[in-house]
């Protein structure tokens, strides 16, 4: 009986097609046993069956144990996406900060999801420096430097007035403190930054750009490898990026950044030498875009026809890149 000799490349494709199925069925068990986690007749079934016995069986406790703890973080989750900041009692630990307040800190966290990613969260910790009276001063924070916080807290989290110049030992009544509207303010201030980074971010891939900066490219740490799995199970082709060196960018675009930490000026260049300089609003719209020519940087001739593109549309930075592809005169050079 003759044996028929498989080619190697037949089997390499065979290989691929399991892996490939085998990936699949993971996926499929991992959405439904969050399903099923997720169900809240799960756990009515369960703690249905643990009262009606006695000594219940481990499987049983173990099960329970999986689902109550599913439903503690669901509900953790939900909370952080519909408060966005939550407050939170801590001690300080530095036997210095005693005297102030009996040690005692009080903490707001302030998430910041973009595209259904949390960032690493900001912290405000605050006390209570001065005797008589509960306004609030900030202890230490993690606020991004370009947030205004210093206008921020002059506004909306004022310090109390000295005494008054008679002596009566009373204090002046100052502007009242508003740690709830300071809050907001800030968590606007931060996520409107993360969807700046974000939009760069996204146009550098449109046109097949390597991420930027680690500080960019950490906001957009898992962004990429989801947009990458939903572009491949709907069968749209990636953009290469240019970390391959070899691959030219689209529409001879050579590279798009952030000239400032709080991303309100993003520059564009183009092989051909032509400069792009935008300046963001804090929502993302464009207020001002400035197009200069060829080889001569930002002091060449403008070109307004690139800038009426840059402008036009919606008028956003996230459909930039779209509006200059959309036209040979803004891609190519």
């Amino acid at each position: 009986m003759d044996e028929t000799v498989i080619p190697d490349s037949q089997h390499d494709t065979e290989l691929a097609r399991i892996r490939s199925q085998i990936q699949a069925l993971r996926t499929r068990r991992s959405l439904l046993q969050t399903t099923l986690l997720s169900s809240p007749h799960t756990l009515t079934r369960l703690n249905r069956a643990k009262a009606t016995q006695h000594a219940p069986p481990p499987a049983l406790t173990d099960a329970l144990k999986t689902v109550q703890s599913h439903h503690r973080l669901l509900q953790q989750t939900s909370h952080r996406l519909a408060a966005g900041a939550t407050a939170f009692l801590v001690q300080d630990p530095d036997p210095a900060a005693a005297g102030i307040d009996s040690g005692r800190v009080l903490g707001v966290r302030i998430e910041a999801s973009v595209r259904g990613r949390f960032a690493d969260p900001y912290f405000l910790l605050l006390h209570r420096p001065w005797q008589g009276s509960a306004a609030l001063r900030v202890h230490k924070h993690t606020i991004p430097p370009c947030v205004p916080l210093p206008a921020l807290l002059a506004r909306w989290l004022p310090a109390p007035l000295e005494k008054d110049k008679e002596g009566a030992g009373k204090r002046q009544r100052g502007r009242r403190q508003d740690l709830g509207r300071l809050v907001r303010e800030i968590r606007r201030e931060v996520l409107s930054l993360h969807l700046r980074l974000a939009a760069v971010e996204t146009l550098r891939r449109e046109v097949g750009l390597a991420p930027s900066e680690p500080a960019a490219a950490a906001v957009m740490e898992a962004t990429e490898e989801e947009d990458d799995a939903i572009d491949e199970e709907q069968g749209v082709e990636q953009p290469p990026r240019r970390s391959d060196a070899h691959v030219p960018a689209k529409g001879g675009i050579e590279d798009i950044k952030a000239l400032d930490p709080s991303v309100r000026e993003v520059e564009i260049t183009w092989a051909d030498g032509r400069i792009a300089r935008m300046k963001i609003a804090r929502d993302g719209r464009i207020e001002g875009a400035v197009v200069r020519e060829h080889g001569e940087g930002m002091r060449g001739r403008r070109n307004r026809d690139v800038e009426k593109m840059i402008l036009g549309g919606d008028g956003r930075v996230e459909g930039v890149v779209r509006r200059l592809l959309a036209n040979e005169g803004g891609g190519g050079s």
